[in-house]
């Protein structure tokens, strides 16, 4: 991907917290690949301060562990500008954190929101300190990140032709 467009990549979360580490360890795969106009945060232990990151951006990238009920491991993918998120999902796995929901709220009065904003949860269960990421989230983590690359490459040639 060559565009130069404003592209913003997110994770969220606690490395050293088990599950919870999913959001950084994706952001990380995708800095891997050094792909033009994609700039990454992480980690990033508190939500709120996506507020100022995100304002500007023609798509940021959201990466965040949920704890919804669903089998280990599933990836959920949600539109927060166009669609209600769930609510089994939109609450924080930290205490230290306000839920995805509540930051977008914040963020639309105080009119700093991105362009589009898309938001990918992985499903995690295990939180101990110290630990890492089980294996069923290790695999989501993988998907996610080939997915948002792919995303990215698709909106880019969308922004090009508009």
């Amino acid at each position: 991907m060559d565009d130069p467009a404003s592209f913003l990549v997110i994770g969220l979360g606690n490395e050293f917290r088990g599950d919870d580490g999913c959001g950084p360890l994706v952001a990380r795969k995708i800095s891997q690949k050094r792909l033009a106009g994609v700039r990454l945060i992480h980690p990033m232990a508190d939500s709120t301060g996506l507020v100022m990151e995100w304002d500007g951006a023609e798509a940021a990238f959201l990466i965040d562990c949920v704890c919804s009920g669903a089998p280990l491991g599933t990836i959920h993918r949600f539109e927060p500008l166009v669609e209600t998120i769930p609510e089994q999902l939109s609450q924080p796995t930290s205490t230290h954190r306000f839920g995805i929901t509540q930051v977008v709220r914040l963020a639309q009065a105080l009119g700093r929101l991105p362009q589009r904003l898309i938001v990918y949860g992985i499903e995690g269960q295990e939180f101990g300190h110290g630990a890492g990421v089980t294996g069923a989230v290790a695999e989501a983590v993988n998907e996610v990140a080939d997915r948002i690359v792919n995303e990215m490459a698709l909106l880019a040639a969308e922004l090009k032709h508009d």
